[in-house]
């Protein structure tokens, strides 16, 4: 599992949240990391590997954060590739929705 956000505060918090959580992971096989996605400057996306799912909550508030979002969206399922993508919306101006739908 890879998690990102935006801002110093968020990365902190989602860091400690990964670190409290090892215990549980770890019985699980499992693994979590959080890494900073720029959207505007994406980094090498082999690096990442294979994304079983793309989760995004509450990306496109905003009608200036569609087309970055896309862009990232698009990056996500380059190279290796990703098995789907869930966004999950909370309408909070007609533009963003109208243009997201293009």
């Amino acid at each position: 599992v890879v998690l990102s956000d935006l801002g110093e505060l968020q990365a902190e918090a989602t860091k400690a949240h990964i670190a409290m959580n090892q215990p549980a992971l770890g019985s699980a096989r499992g693994a979590a990391s959080y890494a900073t996605l720029d959207w505007d400057r994406l980094p090498d996306r082999a690096a990442f590997g294979y994304f079983d799912v793309v989760f995004a909550g509450d990306v496109i508030w905003h009608e200036t954060l569609v087309e970055p979002f896309l862009k990232a969206l698009s990056w996500a399922a380059s190279g290796p590739g990703l098995g789907e993508a869930v966004l999950s919306h909370k309408v909070r101006d007609k533009e963003s929705v109208d243009l997201f739908e293009k």
